[in-house]
């Protein structure tokens, strides 16, 4: 795959960038003479620049703690602080940006001038020099601060592209681990939820050799921006390298990070992607892992990575267009887990049999109710509700009850999450089957809506023993 090359050529850095001269340099002028400074400051401001005036060394460094000046020029010898102390000073601050320190004086030895320029001055000018050449002086100082922008810009810049992905524009490798560590310090200082996605292009390479290197290009640009449009503000995405991707989700337990995920798979699969003149399906395999408040170690970048990418791959050796867990995720003892019925979700179809189940159940006032209208909206919502137990209708389109159990049981999340059937297949033989996909029990449709609270409560009572063997 082919990628712009991220070097900036010799002529860049040696470039001069002009600074945006919209608005002249400010000029700061340190001089105890009034008559003096007045002068100055009207031939300065004359010349486009904006000037401010300080009587001494102390008030122009408060001066240029709350403004910051570029161009300072002063006099050396002035009571209290002097010329030569002012200098040292000012150089031994950290500020904004580079300040030119001009000294203006009528000691203009050349032991004066050299001593001058060791204390931090960049030119020394006599005061007995004309207008002109103050001017003139200013000039300079005005070429060097806009070669002095140019190489901080073109060192950005650098620092930049040595920081970012130039295919796609996100994060790279080396931003990951600098930024992640950051992230991840800080969560769990603060003792907040983070959760790491650890993405791959399914089949890319076959993407490549079918189409070529332009398209697979073109592929990876528009599954970045798909990846980046699922993402919260607080997220963020990197391209580690080929095909491979990452995704830090900031104060995100494992159930939410779940949900996220499988919101970029189906964006990932929901249009193939239209390259050139080529259609191009695409889809993506996904591995999560994640620090969570109550862990007992302190996780490291390498290591949560190394868990996302152990359950990417299983992603891939499962079919792939799929998100893959780790297998141990909030874990809690069956004990504690069913010891009450708090949380239901029931799954059905029809809008009116959920609303009918919403109301029976919904008379204990312990009891909360979430409703979902098919097998796939069940599994998005459980993983974020996580429900002590689910009434699931058998016959629905698309993912039908058996099908949804099933997926239940190979999530880490809702694999140990109860499931009560409703249906009305009572035979005995049917009945059998349910109980051995793993369900509790089977409640008889139709169901009288006056005795529904009692039978998913005696099913819960009865079963509980099973699950806490």
């Amino acid at each position: 795959m082919s990628e712009p090359d991220t070097q900036m050529s010799h002529d860049t850095t040696s470039q001069i960038l002009p600074v945006d001269l919209t608005r002249a340099p400010k000029v700061l002028l340190i001089d105890d003479d009034e008559l003096v400074l007045e002068r100055l400051r009207l031939l300065v401001v004359a010349a486009g620049f904006e000037v401010e005036t300080a009587a001494d060394g102390p008030s122009a460094l408060a001066l240029l703690e709350r403004r910051f000046n570029p161009i300072v020029i002063m006099d050396r010898e002035m009571p209290g602080m002097d010329g030569l102390s002012l200098c040292r000073a000012l150089r031994q601050k950290s500020w904004p940006g580079y300040i030119y320190i001009l000294l203006l004086t009528v000691h203009d030895s050349e032991a004066d001038i050299l001593a001058g320029l060791e204390a931090g001055a960049d030119d020394y000018l006599s005061k007995r020099s004309s207008s002109a050449q103050l001017l003139a002086r200013l000039r300079t100082a005005r070429r060097i601060l806009n070669l002095e922008h140019s190489l901080k810009k073109a060192v950005e810049e650098k620092r930049q592209q040595s920081l970012t992905d130039a295919l796609t524009g996100i994060p790279n490798r080396r931003h990951f681990m600098r930024q992640m560590r950051r992230d991840l310090d800080a969560a769990q200082d603060a003792g907040r939820a983070l959760s790491l996605l650890s993405l791959d292009v399914d089949h890319f390479k076959k993407i490549n050799d079918r189409h070529g290197h332009g398209t697979g290009d073109a592929v990876l640009r528009e599954f970045t921006r798909r990846m980046a449009s699922c993402l919260r503000p607080s997220d963020w995405c990197a391209r580690m390298g080929g095909e491979e991707f990452t995704v830090v989700l900031v104060d995100t337990p494992l159930a939410l990070a779940s949900e996220m995920a499988e919101k970029i798979r189906r964006c990932i699969a929901d249009a193939p992607v239209l390259a050139h003149t080529s259609s191009v399906p695409l889809t993506v395999s996904i591995g999560v892992s994640g620090w969570q408040p109550g862990m007992s170690l302190r996780e490291t970048v390498e290591s949560l990575l190394q868990q996302s990418d152990k359950n990417l791959y299983l992603s891939k050796e499962r079919g792939r267009d799929r998100v893959t867990l780790p297998e141990v995720c909030e874990p809690q003892s069956p004990a504690t887990a069913r010891a009450a019925l708090r949380t239901l979700l029931y799954v059905d179809d029809e809008a009116d049999i959920r609303q009918i189940v919403a109301m029976a159940l919904g008379l204990d006032a312990q009891l909360r109710v979430h409703t979902a209208g098919s097998g796939e909206a069940a599994l998005t919502l459980a993983r974020q509700v996580r429900p002590d137990l689910v009434l699931l209708d058998v016959m629905m389109p698309g993912l039908d009850g058996p099908e949804t159990l099933a997926r239940m049981q190979q999530d880490p999340l809702l694999a140990h999450t109860p499931v009560v059937f409703m249906t009305a297949k009572t035979l005995p033989q049917e009945l059998t089957r349910f109980r051995q996909l793993g369900a509790l029990g089977v409640i008889a449709k139709p169901f009288d809506p006056m005795q529904l609270a009692q039978q998913v409560q005696a099913l819960w009572e009865r079963s509980a023993g099973d699950y806490h063997e």
